[in-house]
């Protein structure tokens, strides 16, 4: 590679770094700070060398215009010879040395004695220069520019640390933005959903009226009916699901939630299903429970698929008990739904709130999402919530909410 083609690519490698014309650091004046104090220095500079000028990163000692500007233009600039030859560059009296001694700074700053160290990036590209300025000769010890060296690479570190966290932000913010296109995506296409189920229910609701049905006609089209109904509360749980993941705590109608109606309404949605298996719905509700603020809606369908999904997994004539308590420190409002069904191994405990986590495999997709677990956990995180879940195969679970009381 030739000079040219290698200065093309380290002014390359100095813009990625987004480093020309950056806001002033802490962490960069400190560095220049201790090069002058260490070093006996009235100046002391982070010197970043482009193609037309050399911009000041950070800066200790210097007055007027050049704190101004942060920077001078390369006729100005001792810098540049460390930056191109990517070497230190150490002068006693600069109007005694032929490479500097007719530059304008030795006159009008005055720039006398300079040392200077390269600051090199992980390609071999030097982005800049560390250096310490005198107004009168003097000469350098080699221990102090040893210390300078040492600074400088703690100055390339920090220049690192700024590209690494730059890049992981910009990545954070482009998966962001897909996870956000996926979800308008969904929430499209299960909407479009919605026209032909509704067309759907409302056919299947009119066949009973054309005339008498056989008795097999009339099951087949109960048995559509409750499909039919299945996909329509499918369909509302990817919505909710999906709005309160775009949303999080923004997506909350909050208003002053009644713990026990909240209960007591959930209980009533799913008591039909459980009088078809004769499963007993048990309330256990502590007193003086307090009211607290929460979007209802969401939260009644939280409890919903914790006592569908209690009922669903226990056996005929069972047991399922819905709990209400006050936690103190922290102040909150705990639900329960204990049921006495098969249970699950609580190595799964963290998995069943993952999305489309399935205990039993060999259930039909069907009849379920596999979100109904997960959708409890966000509404419940939401409202700065938690959920959690304690089991014992084959003796039955224990799903507990527990909701903050402001």
């Amino acid at each position: 590679m030739n000079s040219q083609d290698h200065e093309h690519q380290r002014i390359e490698a100095l813009g990625a770094a987004r480093l020309l014309d950056a806001e002033t650091e802490r962490a960069f004046d400190r560095l220049t700070e201790l090069a002058a104090q260490a070093l006996d220095a009235p100046v002391s500079l982070i010197s970043l060398v482009s193609d037309d000028r050399q911009f000041f990163l950070s800066q200790c000692g210097l007055s007027g215009d050049a704190v101004r500007t942060r920077g001078s233009p390369l006729s100005h600039s001792f810098c540049k010879h460390v930056v191109w030859n990517c070497t230190p560059l150490v002068i006693a009296d600069a109007r005694a040395n032929p490479l500097l001694a007719d530059n304008p700074a030795v006159k009008e700053l005055p720039v006398i004695a300079y040392a200077g160290v390269p600051i090199v990036d992980g390609n071999g590209y030097c982005l800049g220069s560390l250096c310490v300025v005198d107004r009168r000769p003097r000469r350098w010890q080699p221990e102090q520019i040893n210390l300078l060296r040492s600074l400088a690479r703690q100055a390339m570190t920090e220049i690192e640390l700024r590209n690494r966290h730059r890049r992981l932000s910009e990545e954070l913010d482009a998966a962001r933005r897909v996870e956000a296109d996926r979800h308008a995506m969904n929430r499209l296409t299960i909407h479009d959903l919605r026209t032909p189920l509704g067309a759907l229910m409302l056919t299947l609701e009119m066949i009973g009226n054309f005339g008498p049905l056989t008795a097999e006609q009339r099951e087949l089209l109960d048995l559509s009916v409750k499909s039919s109904k299945t996909l329509e509360a499918l369909v509302n749980d990817l919505l909710d699901y999906e709005a309160v993941g775009v949303a999080g705590v923004d997506g909350l109608n909050r208003q002053t939630c009644d713990p026990y109606a909240l209960a007591n309404l959930a209980i009533e949605q799913v008591s039909p299903l459980a009088w078809d298996k004769r499963i007993q719905i048990e309330r256990e509700f502590e007193p003086d429970v307090p009211f607290f603020s929460g979007d209802a809606r969401k939260l009644s369908r939280l409890l919903v698929n914790l006592l569908a999904n209690a009922v669903k997994f226990t056996a005929s004539d069972g047991h399922v008990t819905v709990r209400i308590s006050h936690s103190q420190a922290p102040a909150g409002v705990c639900f329960e739904v204990v049921d006495t069904g098969v249970g699950f191994d609580m190595k799964h405990a963290e998995d069943l709130f993952q999305e489309g986590f399935r205990l039993d495999k060999s259930r039909s997709t069907h009849e379920s999402t596999g979100f109904g677990l997960a959708f409890c956990k966000r509404i419940a995180e939401a409202h700065g919530g938690r959920i959690a879940a304690l089991s014992e195969k084959g003796k039955g679970s224990s799903f507990r909410v527990t909701l903050p009381v402001a």
